[in-house]
């Protein structure tokens, strides 16, 4: 006899999100457990309160964090039941961090590719940098005010947007992860 997910039964929706919000639970007490073993990776999980799920979560990086911890399969669980209410958060948390490393990559390259400069222009290499910065805060203001309107310039409810409007930012930040792997290479293969 096989065992039945209580996902695949006729349980009103309150009921399986509530289900699907104990399991998230569960979930961020296994990970924050998993974390302080020393095995896996979890980050920011500590972030998260005890006995708190990912979706009560206010602050947006914690909450990202959080659903970084989370299983694949809870993850996808999540989904069934209301789609882009948990994957964005985590494809989020991954493609921000992805993001920030390739930025300081990309920053590094340029700084050994530039280093001669600084014998004509001593500042150049700290105006690089603080450019570098500039540009990656500027970017990051035009995806959130971006992704913050297209929910609602779809008609989409209050309800839906914040979803929503993560899944736009993590659409947006895994272009860019991709814009900027692209660039590192073209600079790398230049060096060659």
């Amino acid at each position: 006899m096989s065992k039945t997910s209580p996902f695949r039964t006729t349980m009103p929706a309150h009921v399986m999100l509530l289900t699907a919000s104990l399991a998230l639970t569960a979930a961020t007490r296994d990970a924050r457990a998993l974390q302080s073993s020393g095995h896996g990776e979890v980050a920011h999980v500590d972030a998260v309160l005890e006995g708190e799920d990912c979706h009560s979560i206010s602050e947006l990086t914690a909450k990202e964090a959080c659903f970084a911890g989370v299983g694949e399969e809870l993850i996808a669980r999540c989904e069934a039941l209301r789609a882009n209410a948990c994957k964005p958060y985590r494809d989020m948390h991954r493609a921000e961090r992805r993001l920030r490393d390739l930025g300081a990559e990309m920053l590094a390259i340029n700084r050994r590719r530039l280093a001669t400069y600084v014998e004509s222009d001593p500042a150049y290499l700290d105006d690089l940098g603080t450019l570098a910065s500039a540009a990656d805060e500027a970017w990051r203001a035009w995806r959130d005010a971006a992704c913050s309107l297209e929910p609602f310039a779809d008609g989409m409810s209050r309800r839906e947007a914040s979803d929503l409007t993560e899944a736009c930012r993590a659409h947006w930040t895994e272009q860019r992860v991709s814009e900027i792997d692209s660039k590192i290479q073209e600079l790398e293969q230049a060096r060659e």
